[in-house]
């Protein structure tokens, strides 16, 4: 998809947390990015109805969607995350539940 969710979530699987609490913060960032994911579809289908709903989402938020998607295209370079990019990449997606 254009935010690469499915990615994010496989590759987040795979990192290594040095403690409790990274662990704890791997599982709230993952946790916190099937949320954002749930509540953007929500908002997207809510706004719009139809099967053109994503299409006039973009349209009226298309800066801010390209931005967030390149963004999180950076955070999947080299296909290996870190704790700190599965919470950069929550964030990002639950920002595009707010506008």
């Amino acid at each position: 998809g254009m935010f690469q969710i499915n990615e994010i979530d496989a590759l987040a699987r795979n990192v290594e947390t040095a403690d409790y609490y990274d662990g704890l913060a791997l599982s709230r960032g993952r946790a916190q990015l099937t949320r954002a994911h749930s509540n953007m579809t929500k908002k997207v289908l809510t706004k719009q109805k139809g099967a053109k709903a994503a299409q006039l989402w973009y349209k009226a938020n298309k800066a801010m969607i390209d931005d967030t998607s390149h963004l999180l295209s950076d955070i999947l370079e080299g296909d290996k995350l870190s704790v700190a990019k599965v919470s950069v990449a929550a964030n990002l997606i639950e920002e595009l539940t707010r506008k």
